[in-house]
Parts: C-alpha cells; structure tokens; sequence
C-alpha cells in the first residue's frame, strides 16, 4: 500500500465519519443521522424495573443541575464538547458504595432529565417556537434561577421526604404509568 492509497483511506474514513453526523443547529452542534436505531446497544436485559431512585449527594445534584443551567445558558440547551460531566459523574460514583452505583447513576440522570425538561419547557413558555440550539435572549433564565430557589425553599428537605416515603426506593416504571405526574417527580427530585 503506498502512501497515496493511505491518503485516499483516512480521507474515505474521516468523510464517512463526518457523514455519520450532520450540524443540524445554528450554533453547530452535530446530532445522530436520523437513520440511527433508537434501541441502542443494550445487553444487558435489564428493564425499568431494575433501576431504583435513592438518595445522592447535594454537592453532585446541585453540579448536575448547574451544568444544565450552563448549557441552557451558553449553549442554548445543546451539551458541550468534552467529558468534564461524565468525569465529574464518574468521580462521583466511585466514592459511593459498589452496590449503590447503578441506582446512584440513574437518580443522577434522573436528575438531569427532570432538569432538562424543567428548563427547556420555562424557555418555550417565555420564547414561543423556541427549539434547543436556537439563540434567545438568557436574560430570561435568572427568572428560573429565582423561581427554583424559591420552590427549593419551600421543599422539605431530604429527611422530611425519607420519613414520607417520598423517595423511597421509587421505581422509574411508577413514574411513567402515571401514578405520580411530573409535578410530583420535580418535587420529589427537587433540592431534597
């Protein structure tokens, strides 16, 4: 093989690559090809059910909830490049218990979810049309910031809703039947 042909073989790959994800957003944010299969690569068999929410720091809840809010912030709900949060998750996960990991993994991306959806739905209430990756003035996510501390303040806090019962080991599965609604989910995710 000479030198050409190596050439011609990287330049084939990295056009192949580049084809496999498309900027789709104005700020260039690239997303999956929408041919991409949505199941994923799970082999593990597990189901919803086998995933639990339980107790995780304030320290990593309020940094998840931070980088939501950055993200909203400087990039218009797209996420960044880098792997500074999954360190950060990662780093996390490795001072806990061994047992408690995979449900500490699944509060932490509850947590993020249930942000992501709190704030994305607070920026389509105030800009009408709005989609992630499109600009808007981030003037208005200080009016969030506000009105999250003041439903924080009025939570009870994490012991109060142990004893309740509030976050005791609830599946995921519960959640989507529509047992609890997703008011009901914010405040039990919410600033325990």
């Amino acid at each position: 093989m000479t030198i050409t042909d190596m050439a011609r073989m990287l330049m084939n790959a990295d056009r192949y690559q580049r084809g496999s994800t498309q900027p789709k957003y104005p700020n260039g944010a690239a997303v999956a090809h929408p041919d991409t299969p949505d199941d994923g690569m799970d082999i593990t068999g597990m189901t919803a059910a086998d995933f639990h929410i339980i107790p995780v720091s304030n320290e990593i809840e309020q940094k998840v909830r931070d980088r939501v809010f950055e993200n909203m912030k400087y990039r218009y709900g797209m996420t960044g490049t880098g792997n500074e949060y999954g360190e950060m998750v990662h780093s996390y996960l490795m001072s806990i218990p061994a047992k408690d990991r995979r449900d500490a993994a699944y509060t932490i991306d509850q947590i993020h979810f249930d942000e992501v959806e709190k704030i994305n739905a607070f920026v389509k209430s105030r800009v009408p049309g709005w989609q992630p990756g499109q600009s808007f003035d981030t003037s208005i996510l200080e009016e969030y910031r506000q009105e999250t501390a003041r439903l924080a303040s009025e939570t009870p806090n994490r012991d109060t809703q142990a004893a309740c019962g509030l976050i005791a080991e609830k599946r995921f599965d519960t959640f989507t039947r529509g047992s609890d609604t997703p008011t009901e989910i914010s405040r039990i995710l919410v600033r325990r």
